[in-house]
Formats: C-alpha cells, structure tokens, sequence
C-alpha cells in the first residue's frame, strides 16, 4: 500500500454462465487483477462474487444489473487524474497485446471520489484501513443522486449497527468516462465479518437506489 485511496472505480460485471464464470475468475485473479495492483497509482483492488441466492435478493432499477455476478473494484491514490491516466493507459496495452476478456459484459462502471466513512464500534482502525481488513464479503448501494439524505444517513447508521460489519465507505460519482448503461451519482460500499447475505438481510436501499446487493469473497465456482 502506497497511501490512502481518493477514489474508486467499481465495475458490475456478467459473464456467460457456467464455464465463462470460472473463466472470468480464473482470468481475472491470475491476470488482469495483478496487473492493476502492481500500478504504483492503484493501493487496493478486489474481486466479489455473487451465486444465485446473492443476485435473486439484491435490488436492481436496471434489469442488466440483476445478472451481474461480479463487483470489481480499484482504489486509487492523489493525483487522481494521473492515477486514472495510467490504469486507462495500462488497458489499453493489455487489449493491444489480447490478454482482455470479451465474453463478459460490463452493465455499469465508473470513478468515484472517496467522501468518508465510518468503522463499527468494535474496529480499532480508521475508515480508510477498512478494504485492506480481512473480509468474507461486501454490500454495495448505488443511488441516483450525489446527494446525502436524511435517509441515506439513517441507512448507514443503521447498517453499521449490525453485528458482523466492519464499517463503511461512501461515494460520489467522479465527472470521467463511464462504462455500460447505468449511471449512479453514489455509492456505499459495507465490509462484513460474516456471511454477507445474512448480515445484511432486509437493508432497505430507499427510494432513490439503482443497485443494493451483495457480494462474497469465497468464490466457490463450479464448470
């Protein structure tokens, strides 16, 4: 780890099911996910699954969102603009030299600017340690809007009153190129200690929400 994060990129993606998903995990850990982390501009990256159960609970505004069976995510570090400069620029040469996965689609993806967070009570760290914590899965809401409500604020409390949760991190979309159909203004992102479709059982994503779901670590993949 090179310093704090600035920013994130998180990417939903679809693969075609069966082989394609291992495929695409097999690709991903092995290749591509090393490539990023090794930028000296990228201080984290991961990669989450989610099976049946996970996709058939979430809540989706955008039907495509419903299918993605990953969450991607890099974190990166000041001067964001460089940063982004060089993870773009490190894609390209991998789709030049043909080491990208075309059989997956990327329904949403876009930058967005780290805006605080908040640990459990029991977490003797800071916020900004939370991704780096050892994890067994995550919960993501994207909302329309940048702006914070009165709703969103009484969510996260909530959320972070759960037992098994780590804590949370919050978003705003970052103006800059953005991948596939769906937009969000906003993102949470909450790290649980325990299995992740139980901790976060019921969370109500509110009105103005375009994606609430979760996802694992344990990438239990099956041809």
């Amino acid at each position: 780890m090179s310093g704090p994060a600035c920013a994130a990129f998180f990417g939903l993606v679809e693969t075609p099911e069966g082989k394609g998903v291992q495929a695409y995990e097999d690709w991903h850990a092995d290749d591509h996910q090393p490539e990023n982390w090794a930028l000296p501009e990228v201080v984290y990256a991961n990669r989450w699954v989610a099976d049946d159960a996970h996709r058939a609970a979430r809540c989706v505004g955008d039907e495509r969102l419903a299918r993605a069976q990953f969450l991607i995510t890099y974190f990166f570090k000041e001067p964001l603009e460089e940063a982004l400069a060089g993870w773009n620029g490190l894609a390209q040469t991998l789709r030049a030299q043909g080491r990208m996965f075309d059989e997956r689609d990327l329904h949403l993806g876009s930058v967005f600017e780290c805006a605080g967070g908040e640990v459990s009570g029991e977490i003797p760290h800071s916020a900004a340690a939370l991704p780096y914590r050892r994890h067994r899965g995550v919960f993501l809401r994207l909302g329309e809007s940048a702006r914070v409500t009165e709703e969103d604020e009484a969510r996260f409390a909530e959320v972070l009153g759960r037992d098994g949760v780590h804590g949370g991190l919050r978003f705003c979309h970052h103006e800059g190129p953005a991948y596939g159909a769906s937009r969000a203004g906003s993102a949470e992102l909450y790290f649980s200690a325990k299995e992740p479709l139980e901790v976060f059982q019921g969370i109500e994503p509110g009105a103005h929400a375009i994606f609430a779901g979760s996802f694992s670590t344990r990438a239990d993949l099956t041809d």
